[in-house]
């Protein structure tokens, strides 16, 4: 008899074999008893997920601050703790690729601030630069000093802001398009334009000079008046006598907005400060402050007798200033579009100084991908 250990689906076994002599019967031997398998153990019960931390209760009395669209929270400006008054903005919600400041709606004390800021890191990112047509606070760096914005209220210039952040040079951001006489009752964005080329209207600086052959004026000379002259100021100067009811002084922004009643928007822009009247071509300039207008009105009032234009040629739609009251609109330039941008050499790739190559950042900005190729 001769003892063996055997392992059958993993489980170990001792066994007795018997050695038979030839043609010699096995005696019979009760069956050893065999173990029964192990049961298999059950599957540990998967880990339960964390759960979300638990916005902090509230204490009586307080507000919640409750977003009113889906979105993503950009910056929080504000802590536990910190006093706010009605308008502070609280944080700046990303909803539709625009920014939306998020605003305490009444004077009070922030109890809490929920939530977590996340930081993501790549090995190059691209940035899309857009325009930032709609960055008052840029265009006023760089081009302009007063300016109003048609351009779409997406045009942030965020990826500007990402770049200058990431110590990008930025270079042919000396020209932006524009177009000329918008009268800004809207701020920063253009809602009105005075009819520039109106009968017999003269433009002038803010030293009361005219700038141009007013009629003759193509689109690029009126982009560089506007652009060019002092404070991005032009006054459209006009008397009583060449208005005209059934000639609309104004309109909205697009070429097909509906056009407003002269005596009508005369009186609300009088009101408001855009537009001045006075009895005298020398009160209208005492009150402009364009301490050349008398005599530049006088010459040209001599020149529609004489029939030319002594300084700039013109010609056409020659009217004199006759009896008051005369008028004077201020108007200021109205963006086209944006040109520069954060600078690239030798590819899509920003970099610090023109020779300089700023690695992990690519830039996407309008045609850049069109024109480059990335490597």
């Amino acid at each position: 008899m001769r003892k063996f250990q055997i392992v059958v689906n993993g489980n170990s076994y001792i066994v007795d074999v018997e050695e038979l002599a030839a043609g010699q019967a096995p005696a019979p031997v009760a069956a050893a008893p065999v173990a029964a398998a192990p049961a298999p153990k059950a599957a540990p019960a998967p880990a339960a997920a964390p759960a979300a931390p638990k916005a902090a209760a509230a204490p009586a009395g307080a507000e919640a601050v409750k977003s009113p669209m889906p979105g993503t929270i950009n910056a929080v400006n504000v802590t536990a703790g910190q006093t706010v008054k009605k308008g502070d903005v609280l944080c700046i919600l990303e909803a539709m690729k625009m920014e939306n400041e998020i605003m305490a709606p009444r004077d009070g004390v922030v109890a809490s601030v929920n939530g977590e800021s996340r930081e993501f890191r790549a090995p190059s990112t691209v940035i899309a630069t857009g325009g930032y047509g709609h960055n008052e606070a840029w265009l006023k760096e760089f081009n302009f000093t007063n300016i109003t914005s048609n351009d779409p209220n997406t045009a942030i210039g965020s990826g500007y802001d990402f770049a200058r952040t990431a110590g990008a040079a930025f270079d042919n951001m000396d020209y932006c398009s524009c177009y000329g006489g918008s009268v800004p009752v809207s701020g920063f964005q253009a809602s009105l334009r005075c009819s520039i080329n109106y009968n017999g209207a003269i433009w002038v600086n803010t030293s009361g000079d005219r700038v141009f052959n007013e009629p003759a004026a193509t689109s690029m000379d009126k982009r560089t008046i506007w652009r060019t002259n002092d404070q991005n100021i032009i006054y459209v100067v006009l008397a009583e006598n060449m208005i005209s009811e059934d000639k609309p002084l104004f309109t909205g922004m697009m070429s097909n907005s509906a056009a407003f009643t002269n005596e009508e928007k005369i009186a609300e822009l009088l009101e408001g400060g855009y537009m001045f009247k006075a009895d005298t071509i020398e009160e209208l300039a005492e009150k402009l402050g364009t301490p050349n207008l008398p005599q530049t009105v006088a010459v040209y009032n001599e020149d529609v007798k004489a029939g030319a234009d002594s300084v700039f040629g013109r010609t056409d739609n020659l009217l004199a200033f006759e009896e008051g009251p005369f008028y004077a609109v201020y108007t200021v330039p109205y963006l086209m579009m944006t040109a520069g941008g954060p600078a690239s050499g030798g590819g899509s790739y920003f970099v610090r100084a023109l020779s300089d190559k700023l690695q992990g950042f690519i830039d996407a900005g309008q045609a850049q991908l069109c024109l480059d190729t990335l490597v």
